[in-house]
């Protein structure tokens, strides 16, 4: 077997588990809906509802087989967009934030007791240039990588919650920024407006701006991630030596900085380790085995750095490795059902203890690790594997209305009047239902373009953006599996499954521009 062989038998062998990962996740978001959906919108509307999921996956999956990214029954509008992606790219994103906008001003709610009251008033503090002994981010450093940089832009522009709300803002618009260039829009205008649409006009993300939330720095962090990637792998190890190591520095900066705001970053870097082992090109292994030592010394190095900075602010040594107490978590056998990996008060007073007594936020982390195996030893050695799986999966994948869970269950606490509180109640579950439809569709969709993808071309190596955002995905899921499974951890992986399956094909010269 030759090497290029190798190399296209790991490639399919990639698209054949994401294909596996995907059909688990819909069926978990598709059991979940059946279960809610009579709730949300009673029985004439869930025929209609029905009706709609099936017509929404016939469309996206027809667009696939036919490499035709717009609706098929409006192909002159299609073309029409297509050929003007800098036009629709402007009317989207300015209708995105009127909408944003009007969500925000509609619905006001405080960041009440939770991680995005942490990062709002740590990013506060870090404004006005206050830091203190910080148990909390000793054990849990992301909390403080994303409050410090929120905590700049406050520092500029005033500490209201509206600042922290238009930093989201900020950060989607030069999201679809990164995506513009990614693919590019003008070679492959109708997959960029694909995603453009989806990213921009995606229920749960507007909802989502309420918060100071980690979420929409890591998508940024991870396209420009992608598109590092991509321009470092384009030339299949025929670029000049200082420049494949400048952006392979730059890589791995992004993926520590990423692993700062939001611990799943160090899944970039197996990616890193994969797209150096099977891109094609003339390099030898030992080249590419001198590359991959280079970028994980660089990644080490940067981290502990960055380790270190947190360590000084908070006057305490920061965790490493912050992943025990996630396991813990996501493995506590007396949390059952739908409810599975979800952070619990009584885990988190196990850890506050532990770290009382030893005094150090890495080894209290280790402990916590140390008793998850006894956790997971319950669950398979008592024959409940495949039921923690599949409420694991459930938990993280099931829904994706998190973002209107939490707001209306604090939504009373500061509503802007008693009309707006009266207006979400009336909305609440109708939004619900829909976004959860939407994304069904999405998911079953996806999982058809799949086995579309598998049956006609076999998943032939191509374009590098799409086989990392596989990767991503994979790494999501399989982590998930593990730690704690709030469903809004899903985001990230969610936008990798898009470009997986609408990303850019190839890199190469000679491919042609797609249809729209």
């Amino acid at each position: 077997m030759t090497l290029q062989n190798i190399r296209t038998f790991c490639h399919r062998s990639i698209w054949m588990i994401l294909m596996i990962v995907v059909v688990l996740i819909a069926l978990a978001a598709n059991t979940k809906f059946l279960q809610n959906i009579y709730q949300y919108v009673g029985l004439p509307l869930t025929i209609i509802c029905g009706l709609l999921a099936a017509g929404g996956i016939w469309a996206i999956t027809y667009c696939v087989k036919h490499d035709k990214w717009m609706v098929p029954l409006l192909k002159s509008w299609g073309r029409w967009l297509a050929a003007r992606p800098l036009f629709v790219t402007i009317a989207v994103v300015s209708f995105s934030i009127l909408v944003r906008g009007l969500w925000l001003y509609t619905f006001q709610i405080n960041q009440f007791e939770s991680d995005f009251e942490a990062y709002f008033e740590r990013a506060v503090s870090y404004a006005a240039g206050i830091y203190s002994v910080d148990d909390y981010s000793a054990l849990f450093p992301h909390v403080f990588g994303f409050s410090y940089v929120l905590g700049a832009v406050m520092k500029l522009a005033g500490t209201t919650m509206l600042v922290s709300q238009l930093f989201n803002v900020v950060l989607y618009i030069l999201s679809i920024v990164l995506l513009w260039v990614l693919f590019p829009a003008a070679r492959y205008p109708g997959r960029y407006l694909f995603c453009l649409f989806v990213i921009s006009l995606w229920p749960s993300f507007i909802y989502f701006n309420t918060f100071a939330n980690t979420e929409y720095m890591f998508i940024f962090c991870f396209l420009l991630f992608l598109l590092v990637l991509k321009a470092a792998f384009k030339g299949a190890f025929t670029a000049p030596l200082p420049k494949m190591a400048a952006l392979t520095a730059l890589l791995l900066l992004i993926a520590a900085f990423s692993n700062f705001v939001r611990p799943i970053g160090s899944i970039l870097v197996i990616i890193f380790i994969l797209a150096v082992l099977l891109s094609p090109g003339p390099w030898r292994l030992i080249q590419r085995g001198v590359l991959l030592l280079t970028g994980l010394v660089i990644y080490v190095g940067l981290s502990s750095l960055l380790n270190g900075f947190v360590s000084d602010h908070i006057q305490l040594q920061a965790a490493k490795m912050p992943i025990g107490f996630n396991v813990f978590v996501g493995t506590n056998p007396d949390m059952q059902g739908e409810d599975l990996g979800l952070w619990n008060a009584g885990d988190s007073q196990a850890l506050g203890l532990v770290y009382n007594e030893l005094g150090d936020a890495q080894a209290a982390h280790d402990v916590m690790l140390d008793r998850s195996w006894e956790r997971l030893r319950h669950w398979f050695g008592s024959g409940q594997g495949v039921f923690f799986l599949a409420n694991k999966i459930k938990t993280a994948w099931g829904t994706d209305g998190w973002a209107l869970q939490l707001i209306d269950a604090h939504m009373a606490s500061y509503s802007k009047d008693a009309g707006a509180h009266q207006l979400y109640n009336k909305l609440h579950f109708k939004l619900l239902g829909l976004g959860d439809l939407l994304y069904t569709i999405f998911l079953t969709a996806a999982a058809c373009v799949l086995f579309v993808k598998l049956k006609r071309c076999g998943f032939k190596p191509g374009g590098m953006v799409p086989l990392a955002a596989a990767l991503f995905l994979i790494g999501t899921f399989l982590m998930l599996l593990l730690v704690e499974s709030a469903p809004r951890y899903h985001v990230p992986g969610f936008i990798a499954l898009l470009l997986a399956i609408a990303g850019p094909p190839d890199e190469t010269k000679t491919s042609k521009p797609q249809q729209a």
